[in-house]
């Protein structure tokens, strides 16, 4: 739910309202039951077109014929990754939420394979211990490189990049994430925000 700041100012209606508009609540959506299995290939992820708002990949994963997903997104200038959320994460023949999966964020429409050092952006372990709700910002907490990778600064700017879900155990995970993508705020913008800020600031003084 998006609740609007309560002010009469006109200029904070129009700055939110713009957004609403180019930011809708889904954005793309990629189901491997529709859209067919995303890639084992490091070297040949899926591609998929994200686009402002919440894009939705829901997928599965299990060793030894599925072990890994992979995908690659283009983030096109004026684009801003602010979050990677866990939305859903089951093993899909008990139904828990504890068996423990691999993510991890690499620069470029590639990846590699092993996972080690600092080849990578970020990895860690998937599970609802790390990531125990659906709000839980799984690209702030990769950015610190907690299990692999060399550690970078969220939100994401724009160019390549590729993401890897994988289970090296025999049960069979699925999971869904989406990734929100945000426009970059413009100058203009922002100093049309500080104005109106400002002006507010005065006025109850």
């Amino acid at each position: 739910m998006i609740t609007l700041l309560r002010t009469s100012h006109p200029l904070i209606h129009c700055f939110w309202w713009m957004f609403l508009v180019v930011s809708p609540l889904t954005a793309a959506t990629y189901l491997e039951s529709v859209s067919g299995d995303l890639s084992n290939e490091p070297g040949a992820p899926t591609f998929i077109n994200l686009a402002l708002g919440n894009n939705i990949i829901t997928g599965s994963v299990t060793s030894p014929v599925d072990t890994r997903d992979f995908f690659s997104f283009t983030l096109q200038p004026g684009q801003r990754l602010s979050g990677i959320f866990l939305l859903s994460y089951l093993d899909g023949t008990t139904g828990l939420a504890a068996n423990t999966g691999f993510i991890h964020l690499d620069d470029g429409l590639t990846s590699i394979l092993p996972v080690s050092g600092t080849a990578l952006l970020g990895g860690n372990t998937l599970n609802r211990t790390n990531y125990p709700l659906a709000t839980t910002n799984v690209l702030t907490n990769l950015a610190t490189a907690p299990l692999a990778g060399r550690g970078f600064t969220a939100p994401l700017v724009p160019g390549d990049y590729t993401i890897n879900v994988q289970q090296t155990g025999s049960q069979l995970n699925n999971y869904s994430l989406s990734l929100v993508v945000v426009p970059e705020p413009s100058a203009a913008s922002l100093v049309i925000l500080a104005v109106v800020v400002g002006s507010g600031m005065r006025s109850r003084k």
